[in-house]
């Protein structure tokens, strides 16, 4: 701004000398020194008005390279809409709500479920135990779940050459108090290192001869029942 009032000053000042040379007098008979500076005046008065003329131009471009975009208004949000597929005969199916969970809290009430086969090949002559060449010794159905945070689900189903059995299903109640562990069903109770052990688990063939003839066989010691365990710690003695 100030730069624009002294352009505008001395655009006046050098309209007034101009009118002033035109006006009508005696012309003068010999260019005196007077005039001679006063042209010359002139000249540097002009040459600078020219120079502010362009030092305004720069000054109107660098405001206006320096003034910030304006920003158009943001959109309004749009409200998502409910997800639709269109079924066979045309029709919008919705997706099932799952109580207001996300889609990973779908698992929740599934359980885990595996399935294992057992394959046993032999081969030679056994007079005592005969044992087929290639025989699909057992298939066990595995489901398994966290009922709450205090209990848990077991259940295991076998499928053989007699058919099919619960081999063992139990809940396992995991939070009661003085760090005791409950199990209440059908298990196979902790008597020695192989009962516990299913088919496919074992590091041989077959079970020991000890277990066939004294527990039951492979079955072992499995019946329903109630097992309860405490883990007694153990004192800690100084170094």
């Amino acid at each position: 701004m100030k730069n624009l009032c002294r352009v505008l000053g001395v655009a006046v000042l050098v309209v007034c000398v101009a009118n002033a040379q035109q006006t009508p007098g005696p012309p003068p008979q010999q260019p005196s020194s007077g005039s001679a500076a006063m042209e010359q005046r002139l000249r540097d008065l002009e040459d600078r008005v020219i120079t502010l003329e362009g030092e305004l131009r720069q000054l109107k471009a660098q405001g206006a390279t320096a003034a910030p975009p304006a920003t158009p208004p943001s959109a309004p949000t749009v409200q998502a809409e409910s997800t639709t597929e269109q079924g066979a005969a045309g029709a919008p199916v919705q997706e099932p709500r799952l109580g207001g969970a996300g889609a990973a809290a779908s698992k929740a009430l599934n359980p885990d479920i595996s399935v294992i086969g057992d394959f046993i090949s032999g081969a030679g002559h056994n007079p005592f135990v005969r044992t087929p060449s290639f025989q699909m010794h057992e298939s066990e159905v595995g489901i398994q779940a966290i009922v709450d945070p205090y209990a848990r689900a077991d259940f295991f189903i076998s499928f053989g050459e007699q058919g099919v059995n619960l081999e063992e299903g139990f809940i396992t109640f995991t939070a009661l108090p003085k760090n005791f562990v409950a199990r209440a069903g059908k298990m196979r109770a902790a008597f020695g290192r192989v009962n516990t052990l299913h088919n496919h688990v074992l590091p041989w063939v077959d079970r020991p001869l000890v277990t066939q003839n004294l527990v039951g066989g492979e079955d072992g010691i499995n019946d329903a029942g109630i097992s309860v365990q405490h883990i007694i710690p153990a004192q800690r003695t100084g170094s």
